[in-house]
């Protein structure tokens, strides 16, 4: 018995700093410093850990539609903002709005990898090279697509050509006879 007592006596004793150093851990934090000149500084940390990363929104995205990072803009957002998460296409690896969405609205940060470089309905070119040799046709994608995965295009003559996506040049990478419309 008198060993088991010591036992318990010195589990307490070795709990009773932790708990006080806790205690006074979490009473600081809660209470914070009770000088004026520290007040602001204790103000703008509280607002610090209300805040949180997101993106916003800036113009009008329809529900399912696929989210390009032209959309959002990175943004630090406060504890009482809804942020929605975007709903995750397993199929074209791309993210789309989980709810009809407007400028202004808030989603959860995502990889920029997951963003669309091209929507469903959107005009493209597509360029054959050859040497010196280009040629070009105008289409719209029949579907979603990002940076190097395959995409379907409607041709204006009802052909239907699939083409990986190429990023997006600089305006000042593109010869004048590369850009849509123009004949090479």
């Amino acid at each position: 018995m008198g060993l088991r007592a010591l036992a318990c006596a010195a589990l307490i004793a070795l709990a009773s700093p932790l708990a006080a150093a806790a205690a006074v851990k979490v009473d600081s934090a809660v209470e914070g410093p009770t000088s004026a000149d520290s007040a602001p500084a204790q103000t703008a940390s509280h607002a610090a850990v209300a805040e949180r990363a997101c993106l916003r929104v800036l113009g009008p995205v329809a529900r399912g539609q696929a989210l390009r990072a032209a959309d959002v803009r990175g943004e630090r957002c406060g504890a009482d903002t809804v942020v929605q998460r975007a709903h995750y296409d397993r199929d074209s690896g791309l993210v789309r709005a989980p709810v009809d969405l407007v400028a202004g609205d808030a989603i959860a940060p995502v990889a920029a990898s997951l963003f669309a470089d091209v929507r469903q309905g959107d005009k493209l070119a597509l360029i054959y090279r050859d040497g010196p040799i280009a040629i070009s046709r105008n289409g719209v994608a029949a579907r979603d697509a990002k940076a190097g995965a395959p995409v379907r295009v409607a041709m204006g003559d009802g052909a239907i050509v699939t083409a990986p996506v190429s990023p997006r040049p600089s305006s000042s990478s593109i010869p004048s006879s590369s850009l849509a419309g123009e004949t090479p």
